[in-house]
């Protein structure tokens, strides 16, 4: 567990007091950034597989100090033992996000969905405070004067066009609790379906050729390729698309056979036979 601090300089309220909309502004962004990172870290190739835990490494507590500006995001769960790597790397992932932040720049390559929740936060500290420092263990704190902060570039980050796609393969895994599914297309791609809609329905499904219909964003050598606000549906069975029956009954195939004209004899001239015994026989 560990502790993301901010530290309201110039709020409205009294000390050890907060609205209750920027309150619930700052919560609700702070929770949301976190998971989010934390579903990016969890998903990288080498830091293993554990989607089960992403809500328990991502949850988040809230408290502000009595008489004090501080608000003070305890991250993660202390029953849960895990390897530290993970929390590091989200550390460092919301540290660089910071620090961009306070010089009006979204990283190149940041997921529509991270700049999403990144606006969120700035739109957030803002109505919060005038400036606000953000302290983090094993970094040297920031301070930011919201009033010069713009959310246009996190904004056009989340509204980048992303392509809607269909793909069909087996579906490998599935988490309903954070609706996160996992597919495996025809020649062995694995992609991770975020959000998927009505997940009860599609669990059922699990094990079997389905199509997933969402926005496709591509991966990126760390991070597979994933589609997100996903339909998941049963695919048409390959022996439709053939046009192959289902079953094949073997009596009617032999009865079949069986009504079938005889061949007609072959004919061949004395010395075409002739030149064919002499082959089979060299």
């Amino acid at each position: 567990m560990r502790d993301i601090e901010l530290r309201l300089i110039g709020h409205q309220s009294p000390d050890g007091t907060l609205r209750w909309s920027d309150n619930v502004a700052l919560t609700e962004a702070v929770h949301t950034l976190i998971y989010r990172l934390t579903r990016e870290v969890v998903e990288k190739p080498g830091l293993g597989r554990a989607a089960r835990v992403v809500e328990r490494l991502s949850e988040v507590r809230v408290g502000l100090e009595t008489g004090s500006t501080r608000m003070v995001f305890t991250v993660g769960d202390e029953e849960l033992v895990i390897d530290d790597q993970w929390a590091e790397e989200v550390d460092r992932s919301f540290w660089s996000l910071v620090e961009s932040m306070n010089d009006n720049v979204c990283p190149p390559g940041t997921l529509p969905t991270i700049a999403a929740a990144m606006d969120d936060f700035v739109n957030g500290i803002t109505r919060a405070a005038p400036k606000v420092e953000i302290s983090i263990a094993g970094h040297e704190p920031i301070l930011t004067d919201t009033r010069r902060l713009s959310r246009q570039p996190w904004q056009d980050a989340a509204l980048r066009p992303t392509e809607e796609r269909q793909v069909t393969g087996e579906l490998q895994m599935v988490d309903l609790h954070s609706a996160h599914f996992r597919l495996q297309d025809l020649v062995g791609n694995r992609i991770e379906l975020i959000d998927v809609l009505e997940p009860q329905q599609a669990a059922p499904l699990i094990g079997q050729r389905v199509t997933a219909t969402g926005l496709f964003t591509i991966g990126d050598g760390q991070r597979r390729s994933r589609l997100e606000k996903v339909t998941v549906t049963a695919a048409t069975p390959l022996e439709g698309i053939l046009a192959v029956p289902r079953e094949i009954d073997l009596g009617a195939l032999l009865a079949e056979a069986a009504a079938l004209p005889p061949l007609a004899p072959m004919e061949l001239p004395d010395d075409e036979f002739e030149a064919f015994l002499a082959a089979i026989h060299e």
